[in-house]
């Protein structure tokens, strides 16, 4: 009788540990997927500050060289190009 209850201790024990490795295997599994999912997320947001500060950098550079030099006529020709390429982050940021 003795062996028979450390045997079925021993295949209780088996079982536990299968199915602990299997839910351990399912667990690493969706850890991968939303770390994968936070790393693409954060270089969204990496571009987006990017993209953020090559705006600001040029606003402050036309800024810098007053309005009559003639980086400030490029700035103001290009500002209409701007004004749209600064919309796409700015969106992008709300839908974040």
């Amino acid at each position: 009788k003795g062996a028979e209850l450390r045997q079925g201790c021993a295949e209780a024990e088996r079982e536990g540990r299968e199915d602990f490795e299997m839910l351990r295997g399912h667990l690493n599994s969706v850890e991968s997927l939303k770390q994968a999912v936070l790393n693409r997320e954060k270089d969204v947001r990496v571009r987006l500050i990017k993209s953020i500060d090559e705006f600001c950098q040029r606003v402050q550079q036309a800024e810098a060289n007053g309005m009559h030099s003639e980086a400030a006529a490029a700035f103001r020709a290009e500002y209409p190009d701007l004004v749209t390429a600064a919309d796409a982050p700015c969106s992008r940021s709300f839908s974040l």
